[in-house]
């Protein structure tokens, strides 16, 4: 196990070698007021792209609880780093609060892809933690005439700062460092071949590579893409059932960005599985199922559209599914009715999802009539619930409400997700 001091010198020899890419280094952070003094509880650090700068600053104090955002040079995130310390104190000056920060461990870094919603640092990057005091000090009912309600201290660094720390061990510092140079942007599984979109900030789009690795069954396929523009193919011959890209750099060889995928777990949300005529008109064939549910229309009446929405949390919470809208119980495709559209779907499921299930709706032509497909993820927040009504479980080819061992499978496979370590 590396020791600290090593682990300072990984930190201060990664920010050396991005040191062109970065400019400012935001700061967000959750403090607390302990005997007239400000300790910090968690505070995320992050060097932001050279060229750019958040709009606003957000600053909210409530008396003994504040979540403050503040701007620091490279420097003085250097100089932090180096005070960082197993037996003392360290303190840091943010936008006028003189914060403490406790003496703790310091954590190797894990790589998180540039998709993961993970702390939404939206590009490749390693995070490092410094885990220090402040378990269990929380304030509840943060009330002012001028600032948002929150239900406690945890509640607003969850909604502010996306940390939960009534659920994880991400006291202290979170000192992420991203990789600015390219990022995947979006991947498209075909029948056949899979297609990647790339963004390139700090490279030349002629020097990235995606590596390709494709497998269904024994069939595998691996081989490499080369970018001169931001879309690149990749001709596989089947529907890979496991497959991962690596975006990598020809002159450094370096890892700019990578997503695995794998038909056994929740598809990453820039990951979309195109599906052709043929294979829609095989799952109609096939009938309903756990992951396949028809629906020939929303009427406006509540039922029906409790129906569908029952059917997008049930997805949401097991497996993700489709719903095939435009085609009856007995397979039969009707068409979309008038009313159906990508907007009407937007608009039903923004009303009656709590939380808002990530989904996508797409057309598609089946006997020279056109249905909706809306694919579902399966969740990262669950449970999912329609407003008023509960939460919803796929059974078989019909949807339920969810029993209480069910539930509490949901929130505990729900904590051990968000007690993943940020190191």
């Amino acid at each position: 196990m590396a020791s600290m001091d090593e682990l300072k010198e990984e930190i201060l020899s990664i920010i050396e070698a991005r040191k062109e890419t970065y400019g400012r280094v935001l700061v967000q952070s959750g403090i607390l007021k302990r005997a007239g003094k400000w300790v910090n509880v968690v505070t995320k650090i992050f060097p932001l792209h050279s060229k750019e700068s958040p709009n606003s600053l957000k600053r909210m104090d409530y008396g003994n609880f504040a979540i403050v955002e503040s701007l620091i040079s490279l420097k003085e995130l250097i100089n932090l780093i180096r005070k960082l310390s197993a037996e003392n104190s360290t303190s840091i000056s943010l936008e006028g609060y003189q914060v403490e920060i406790l003496s703790g461990t310091l954590s190797s870094g894990n790589e998180y892809e540039s998709g993961d919603d993970y702390l939404n640092i939206e590009w490749f990057f390693k995070c490092f933690h410094f885990s220090s005091g402040g378990r269990g000090s929380r304030v509840d009912l943060l009330l002012s005439s001028k600032l948002p309600l929150f239900l406690d201290s945890n509640d607003a660094i969850r909604h502010s700062l996306g940390v939960d720390v009534a659920r994880s061990s991400s006291y202290g510092l979170l000192i992420c460092l991203p990789s600015y140079f390219a990022k995947i942007k979006e991947i498209r599984i075909g029948p056949k071949e899979l297609s990647v979109s790339i963004e390139t900030k700090e490279v030349n789009i002629n020097d990235v590579i995606a590596k390709c690795y494709c497998r269904s069954g024994d069939k595998l396929k691996q081989g490499d893409i080369s970018f001169s523009t931001a879309q690149g193919r990749f001709s596989v011959g089947f529907r890979p059932e496991t497959a991962m890209v690596a975006l990598i750099s020809k002159s450094k060889t370096e890892m700019l960005d990578k997503r695995e995928i794998s038909s056994r777990w929740r598809i990453p949300k820039d990951v979309i599985i195109d599906i052709p005529e043929f294979e829609i008109k095989q799952l109609i064939e096939q009938g309903e199922s756990n992951t396949v549910e028809f629906k020939r229309q929303i009427e406006s009446r509540p039922g029906d559209v409790d129906e569908f929405v029952e059917s997008v949390v049930a997805f949401a919470n097991l497996n993700g599914g489709v719903i095939l809208l435009g085609v009856d119980d007995d397979t039969q495709v009707y068409g979309l009715s008038e009313k159906d559209s990508e907007e009407r779907i937007n608009d039903i499921v923004r009303s009656h999802c709590v939380p808002e299930p990530k989904y996508e709706c797409k057309r598609r032509s089946i006997s020279e009539k056109q249905i909706l497909a809306v694919r579902v993820e399966e969740g990262s927040d669950k449970p999912y619930t329609v407003w008023q009504k509960g939460v919803f479980i796929r059974a078989g080819g019909s949807d339920r409400i969810a029993e209480r061992y069910e539930l509490d499978e949901m929130y505990r496979s729900k904590s051990d997700t968000s007690l993943r370590p940020a190191y």
